[in-house]
């Protein structure tokens, strides 16, 4: 499988992509408008010599057999021309000495604390091509594009990670807390959210502080937490150093995992090579598998493939060379990647 920058011609491999996807994936919605839009700005941030002021967008598609089987995106200068709005978990504590009592209280505070941020975004694999290393190699490969053009993304990286929500795609904290002032259900809000941006949010969403303790306990006990099938993509973020500092989404109040840049495990790891040659052997799963790109971002295409290591020089399989369009002499960044 070779991941790649999308095209404005893919909108029809997109739309059939998206129409696979149930409705928890607002991110990546079955719209063709939104996409037309979202495609044109990833268009103009690969072309841009230099990162454009209103924010970016690195749209990334899976492909497998000329389908499209997956999706992830790199989101930058977030919030700059749209508010962009987390609730951040603070603690207050107070404390009566007539009543020899301390209590404390957790507060939800309405903050724009991500702007100007870079967003890991629109991670999604469909179901049957879940194999091994396939969902983890779609996570770990936008490490290498950000070490690769770290001029053009934030110190600050983070990622949204769906919160829980019941069998019927119900949010507890959205019938809470949302409902009550923008009097539409959870799905409904988050689309149009996505589709339209948050500026209904800046109208109708309450500017005081919230205390938890007042929000029924079934909502107050998914703050931070996210959504069954999202703890693989969180564990994987973990490892790579990625912490929650108390942000949350103000939708479903899933958990917002960030980490600078210079902090990322992976990119900590990376290999400067030069390609040496080339090979046909059969490939060895065993083997030490790195990621790896043509480095061009007008035609930005990645790889996963164990690769022979001497001296800085490379010896590739033959196949990754033709699909990543590469030459003897091209110097290549490597992130190395466990697999199972």
């Amino acid at each position: 499988m070779i991941l790649r920058l999308a095209r404005m011609a893919d909108m029809d491999k997109i739309l059939e992509f998206t129409s696979a996807i149930d409705g928890g994936m607002t991110s990546l919605p079955h719209d063709a408008s939104a996409w037309e839009s979202k495609l044109a700005i990833n268009e103009a941030s690969v072309h841009a010599a230099v990162p454009q002021p209103e924010g970016d967008i690195y749209l990334f598609l899976l492909e497998q057999d000329n389908k499209i089987v997956g999706t992830t995106a790199i989101y930058t200068g977030v919030g700059l021309t749209k508010p962009f709005y987390s609730y951040k978990v603070s603690t207050h504590v107070s404390k009566s000495d007539f009543l020899t009592k301390v209590v404390k209280t957790k507060i939800l505070h309405l903050v724009n604390d991500f702007t100007g941020a870079t967003e890991l975004a629109s991670l999604y694999l469909l179901p049957k091509f879940r194999a091994p290393n396939a969902g983890r190699f779609l996570s770990k490969s936008r490490f290498l594009m950000l070490h690769q053009f770290q001029e053009r993304f934030d110190n600050t990286i983070f990622a949204e990670l769906r919160g829980w929500v019941d069998s019927q795609g119900r949010s507890p904290f959205w019938e809470a807390l949302g409902e009550k002032f923008f009097k539409m259900p959870f799905q409904r809000a988050d689309f149009v959210s996505a589709v339209n941006g948050s500026q209904f949010i800046s109208d109708l969403m309450p500017k005081y502080p919230v205390y938890m303790e007042l929000l029924p306990e079934t909502a107050q006990r998914v703050v931070g937490e996210c959504n069954d099938n999202t703890r693989p993509a969180k564990r994987l973020l973990e490892q790579e150093g990625f912490q929650w500092k108390g942000y949350v989404d103000i939708f479903d109040a899933g958990p917002s995992m960030q980490c600078d840049i210079q902090h990322i495990n992976i990119l900590k790891k990376a290999l400067k090579v030069k390609v040496a040659g080339t090979h046909n052997k059969p490939i060895d799963p065993t083997a030490q598998h790195y990621i790896l790109s043509n480095g061009r971002l007008t035609d930005y295409r990645i790889a996963l493939s164990p690769i022979e290591i001497q001296d800085d020089q490379a010896i590739i399989p033959e196949q990754v060379m033709r699909d990543l369009d590469l030459q003897l002499n091209d110097e290549l960044d490597l992130l190395p990647m466990q697999t199972k």
